[in-house]
């Protein structure tokens, strides 16, 4: 049975960013259909066969974002579109993400700050 992930499931930032860095290093020797992309937004991965992304930003305060979408990822309450940025810090880049929560290419959003 899936469950909606809680923040206590996902480690230290600077553990994810390893990971992904990793991620992408491996991509680069192999073709298994995930593009990565360094820039302004942080480490994104596509994955070529659609059945996710998702994109990792450090700050250099500490803080992180970590969003994307995965297959399963739960974008509606009943009829209702989830807004993944109510309650969130005023930091997150709020036009970027509602640019991916239009057609439901949001699915998960998490961010570190102050330590947790």
């Amino acid at each position: 049975m899936q469950r909606p992930s809680v923040p206590e499931d996902l480690d230290h930032p600077q553990r994810l960013w390893a990971r992904a860095v990793t991620l992408a290093v491996v991509a680069a020797a192999v073709d298994d259909w995930d593009e990565f992309t360094w820039g302004e937004r942080g480490l994104e991965c596509w994955n070529g066969g659609g059945s996710y992304w998702w994109r990792l930003k450090l700050f250099e305060d500490g803080r992180a974002l970590l969003c994307g979408h995965a297959d399963g990822s739960y974008t509606h309450d009943g009829g209702r579109r989830i807004d993944f940025l109510a309650g969130g810090p005023e930091w997150l880049p709020r036009e970027r993400l509602r640019d991916d929560a239009r057609g439901n290419l949001l699915g998960f959003l998490y961010w570190w700050q102050q330590g947790a």
